[in-house]
Order: C-alpha cells, then structure tokens, then sequence
C-alpha cells in the first residue's frame, strides 16, 4: 500500500495558510474518513503517515544541519590556521604586505590580547528583584557602565580573562573589482 498521499503533498503547502490549500486539504481528509473501501485502521495509517513523514524530513533536516555546522566549523578552523601558518612565512621572510591584482593586498594584523569580562552571579534572586526578570548576562554588562553599578555591583563578580590573539594575515579587498585575469 503506497502511504504518500495527496493530502501528504497537500500538509507541505500549509505553511502558508493559504485558505484555497486548507479547504481542499480538509476535503481530502473528509474523503479519506467518508471512504467506504478503507477500513478504519487504513484510515487511520494513512492519517498517522502524513505526520511521520513529516517528522522523518524534519529530523533528516536537522542531522543535515548538524552535519553541515560541523564542516562549518572545520572550514573556519581550517582558515583560522592557514592564516596563522601563511602569516608566520610572511614574518620569516619579513614580508609586512603583498600586493595582489584580485585582492588590494595581504597584509599581517598584529596579536594582540584583549581582556574579556565574565560575570559571575552571587545572588540570583536579588538581581531579580532589581528588576532583571531573567538575569541575563549581557544585561548585566551593560549596566555595570551605567549609574545602576552601585544596585548590582554586591550582588555580582567579575572575572578577567585575558585571551591572545595571534597575528593573521588579512586579505584586504579591493573596493572596485577587477576582471580576473586568464593564464595561459
């Protein structure tokens, strides 16, 4: 027994609440229930395919998302080291920039170390009666630069993290693009 159905490929369409789509969804489905050669069990399969069909795609899609954030990460790891790698040659050589006719120029961005703040919460329920309904973090950071310092400050402490970053080489567009040369 073939289970994809007409109101199967009619479910996909709902999303857009269009009503000329719900109305001939609904008459499928009154269909289905008014027929009399599906047993109830037929019917009820049929109905109940619709929704697991959908749940295979959706949880296919979601294993595809987590598949493709996982070679996102990859590649934006592996670019992060290739910059780093070509940026340690560029300083053996003593190279500060390369011209390029694609690209304006490579240049090297400097390391540097930053200071991050992490704020750890002492007292969850006080900051909630100040009026933080949810005690949300970048809240909170934004007004330990305010005159409301004093309110939270007892109720809070701050941890300073100092985090380097390596120098990288930066690819500098150029702001008119240039047809791309063809070698031979």
């Amino acid at each position: 027994m073939q289970l994809i159905n007409k109101p199967t490929q009619l479910l996909y369409s709902l999303h857009t609440d269009n009503n000329q789509t719900k109305l001939i969804f609904k008459e499928e489905i009154k269909n289905l229930l008014e027929d009399k050669n599906k047993k109830e069990f037929e019917k009820a399969d049929l109905i109940a395919e619709m929704f697991l069909d959908v749940n295979e795609k959706i949880d296919y899609l979601k294993s595809q998302i987590k598949l493709l954030n996982t070679i996102k990460k990859q590649l934006e790891t592996s670019k992060q080291k290739t910059k780093e790698i070509i940026t340690e040659i560029f300083e053996e050589y003593g190279i500060d920039r390369l011209n390029g006719v694609m690209v304006s120029s490579l240049t090297i961005n400097p390391s540097k170390e930053e200071v991050k703040e992490h704020i750890v919460i002492k007292n969850e329920e006080a900051l909630i009666e100040l009026g933080y309904a949810k005690v949300d973090e970048k809240k909170i950071k934004d007004a330990l630069y305010t005159d409301k310092y004093n309110e939270i400050e007892p109720y809070i402490d701050i941890e300073l993290e100092n985090v380097f970053k390596p120098a990288t080489i930066k690819i500098n567009k150029r702001k008119i693009q240039i047809p791309k040369l063809e070698t031979a």
